[in-house]
């Protein structure tokens, strides 16, 4: 195996359908992976429905993109419920009215319980 190509350079098999050469990543289509320079490592979700906001440093829905509450930094933090860093996940993250940001699947299994923000305690709804 050669870092710089997607093949065996024994046998030839394909290491997978997706390879970033920046981030020395093979993975399948399925997921849309596409690289965001500006990220510094590949996202998934397809680029063309990511747009890369430069305040919140993060790829950002572009249905949602231009209603986001930009708070720079916000997604370079740790989510407030199960503690992964927002920025690297790979998990879909969900923006509270109040501007934080939280893993949607955590907001969701919150929100069965409390509907205010874990970080200010702002009423979710």
């Amino acid at each position: 195996q050669s870092s710089k190509t997607n093949n065996c350079v024994e046998c030839g098999v394909q290491f997978g359908e997706y390879h970033c050469n920046v981030c020395n990543l093979w993975m399948s289509n399925d997921e849309k992976p596409y690289h965001c320079h500006d990220c510094g490592f590949c996202r998934v979700g397809g680029a063309e429905n990511f747009q890369h906001c430069h305040d919140c440093g993060m790829c950002i829905d572009k249905s949602l993109y231009s209603n986001h509450n930009c708070k720079s930094g916000k997604y370079k933090s740790n989510c407030p419920v199960c503690q992964e860093f927002l920025f690297s996940s790979r998990s879909a993250s969900h923006e509270m009215p109040c501007g934080h940001a939280i893993h949607w699947e955590c907001f969701r299994q919150l929100a069965a319980h409390d509907s205010r923000c874990p970080v200010c305690k702002k009423t979710a709804e």
